[in-house]
């Protein structure tokens, strides 16, 4: 039987190493955009990228809290959210390499 605490407890993991991973490869990114791009485009390259890890960040955060709570997170509209952003944040790096390289 499983534990609802420990189920719980690996969600918020989860999400934490989502950010985490989103962050370095934001930052990889941002590298990867200064050095071969131009200054405009590395600086508005990484307002957009800031823009979608803190989006990620306040929906993991906003989904933690509702752990933290006790509730189920499922009942949220959060999943398409996360699905737009992570795809987003996908389709943007696939972008930046294909026009910068």
């Amino acid at each position: 039987m499983i534990e609802h605490g420990l189920a719980r407890e690996r969600t918020r993991l989860s999400w934490r190493r989502t950010t985490l991973s989103a962050g370095i490869a934001a930052i990889l990114l941002e590298i990867q955009l200064i050095t071969d791009a131009s200054p405009v485009v590395a600086a508005l390259g990484g307002l957009v990228i800031a823009t979608g890890w803190f989006g990620l960040v306040m929906l993991a955060y906003r989904r933690i809290r509702t752990l933290d709570r006790g509730l189920n997170p499922t009942l949220t509209r959060s999943p398409a959210l996360v699905t737009l952003l992570v795809g987003g944040y996908a389709l943007l790096g696939l972008i930046f390499v294909i026009v910068i390289r």
